[in-house]
């Protein structure tokens, strides 16, 4: 497949018995949650995609329609095909400016000792009542509903939000095979939902069904490559506390891996001891996740070689949620 002007390739496989669409879209999605691909990047063109495919044009058209459809891609006549901003250039300077504003006033309030809750009874002080009581209540915290299908990434969100942006993180599995009880009222409550791009189109809808702000999760490059050099190095193990995705997992990576060495990526429960006895036999390296680390961490052989990974979601996408969570007014609370 020619890569002449563009690095990014989508591979076809005609005789699958997956749709065109499907294929394409699958390999689309795990670069953009992956962060092989970012919003504002160039696509093949349609010409491209048909070559490259060994597809007609009319078909390759198609996918790109249907991308755009699902709100994935922007199609801009004479100038080609590009992954789908969620924001203007003109909105993106004005909330970097005032993030950067807000930086700096923390930092200002810092060095005069001054707490966030005594600066904002401060700047209530010169402000009318009404602005006052508007301050008081903003103090109250954000509750966001994370939306995936998997215990394990949910909860893993959940905790990093409320440890880095301060908000309250409601793990839910709401695309899981059985969605669990209570789903309606935590989704009802919620401020804000948030999911990967795996569950945009389902996340979408029930925010439009429950008329909430859909807010979008990345993961960090750095855990992408953590386990592409890992699993080309030797076996490796990923400790989790919901293996129900593996196969699906193993699936996203088959796009970077080569099939030995995507036969060593494996997905272990923490309650599996036989599991991880086979870790400690076959050496490699091995991931732990910290909802269980303390419980595993003893149990593993000083022959594997332990990898960590401080975070999962994408420093960009930890930018956006903090000025999406500031510029979206809370008008219902």
């Amino acid at each position: 497949m020619s890569t002449r002007n563009h690095p990014l390739r989508f591979e076809i496989d005609r005789h699958s018995d997956r749709p065109f669409f499907d294929q394409v879209r699958d390999q689309f999605v795990n670069m953009l949650h992956f962060g092989t691909i970012s919003p504002g990047s160039r696509l093949p063109t349609v010409r491209q995609l048909a070559e490259d495919g060994g597809i007609n044009l009319k078909t390759a058209f198609k996918i790109y329609r249907a991308l755009r459809r699902a709100g994935l891609v922007e199609i801009r006549p004479q100038s080609g095909v590009f992954v789908r901003s969620g924001r203007g250039k003109v909105e993106s300077v004005y909330r970097r400016s005032v993030v950067e504003f807000l930086d700096r006033v923390e930092s200002e309030a810092s060095r005069l000792n001054l707490t966030p809750r005594r600066l904002v009874h401060l700047l209530s002080l010169r402000q009318k009542n009404g602005t006052r009581a508007a301050l008081k209540g903003a103090a109250a915290p954000v509750t966001c509903a994370i939306l995936e299908c998997n215990r394990e990434q949910t909860r893993m969100f959940a905790l990093e939000l409320e440890n880095k942006l301060g908000i309250k993180a409601e793990p839910v599995e709401a695309f899981a095979a059985s969605p669990p009880p209570g789903l309606d009222q935590v989704l009802r409550h919620a401020d804000f939902f948030a999911t990967t791009d795996f569950h945009w189109e389902e996340g979408a809808r029930l925010a439009q069904r429950y008329r909430k702000k859909i807010l979008r999760l990345r993961l960090d490059p750095k855990f992408l490559k953590l386990i592409l050099a890992s699993a080309r190095k030797g076996p490796f193990a990923m400790i989790v506390t919901d293996t129900s995705i593996q196969e699906r997992f193993r699936q996203s990576f088959a796009h970077y891996l080569k099939p030995a060495e995507l036969a060593r990526l494996r997905m272990v429960h923490p309650d599996d001891r036989a599991g991880i006895a086979e870790i400690n036999r076959s050496g490699g390296r091995v991931y732990i996740s910290p909802l269980c680390y303390q419980q595993v961490r003893p149990l593993i052989s000083s022959s594997v070689t332990e990898v960590h990974q401080d975070g999962l979601i994408a420093a960009s996408s930890l930018r956006e949620l903090k000025e999406d969570l500031l510029f979206y007014p809370l008008g219902s609370r």
